[in-house]
C-alpha cells in the first residue's frame, strides 16, 4: 500500500525552513554583541567599614600623613576567585582632592569565591593629618586576575558614594607595612 503525500504532509517546506534561519541570525547577532563581562562572574558587593589616619610619623618606615579606608568585601561568585587592584576617591566634600590608593605588595586583594573579607585601602602623602569627616565618591576596579588590567572581561568599575563619619587613630588602624 503506497500512500500519497500532499506537499502539505511531507514535513518541513524549503519556505518554512528558510524562515527558520531568518529568525536565527538575529538572535546570533545580539547574543555576539553582548560584552565579555556578560559571561563572566557577578559583581561584588562592598560595605564601607571604617576610616582612620596615621598622623605625622607615626608610623616607621611609611609615608607621613597616611589614612586608611576599609571596607567588607562579599565575592557573590560561587566559582571564581576575584581581586581588588585599586580604589579611588574623589568628590571628598573636605577639599582635600583626589585620593589613589597605595596598591599592596602583591599588587591586588584576592577575594575567595563566594567568601567575605575585609580590604584596607591605603593612602599616602596627605597635606595634612587631621582627623576628617567627609562624603567622597569611591570608586573600584576589579577583575579575574592580577593586575586587574590584564582581566579578560574587562569589568566595569564598582562606584559608591560613603560617608566617613570620622578618621581617628584606634586600635584597629595599624601602620601599614612599607610599599
Amino acid at each position: 500500500m503506497t500512500a500519497n503525500l500532499s506537499a502539505h504532509d511531507q514535513g518541513v517546506s524549503r519556505r518554512t525552513l528558510a524562515k527558520g534561519v531568518g529568525w536565527s541570525v538575529p538572535a546570533i547577532m545580539v547574543a555576539a554583541a553582548a560584552p565579555a563581562y556578560a559571561i563572566s562572574s557577578l559583581p561584588p558587593t562592598m560595605t564601607y567599614k571604617a576610616a582612620c589616619k596615621w598622623p605625622g610619623s607615626s608610623c616607621t618606615g611609611t609615608t607621613d600623613k597616611s589614612y586608611a579606608v576599609t571596607f567588607t568585601v562579599v565575592n557573590n561568585d560561587p566559582n571564581d576567585t576575584i581581586y581588588f587592584c585599586d580604589l579611588t576617591m574623589t568628590n571628598i566634600t573636605n577639599g582635600i582632592g583626589t585620593w589613589t590608593s597605595v596598591p599592596p605588595a602583591s599588587g591586588c586583594y584576592a577575594v575567595a569565591a563566594g567568601g567575605t573579607r575585609d580590604v584596607t585601602f591605603r593612602f599616602d602623602n596627605s597635606t595634612n593629618s587631621a582627623n576628617l569627616t567627609f562624603d567622597a565618591t569611591v570608586t573600584f576596579n576589579w577583575g579575574h586576575n592580577c593586575p586587574c588590567s590584564a582581566d579578560p572581561y574587562h569589568h566595569p568599575a564598582i562606584t559608591q558614594q560613603i560617608h566617613v563619619n570620622d578618621t581617628k587613630p584606634h586600635g584597629a588602624c595599624t601602620c601599614p607595612p612599607p610599599a
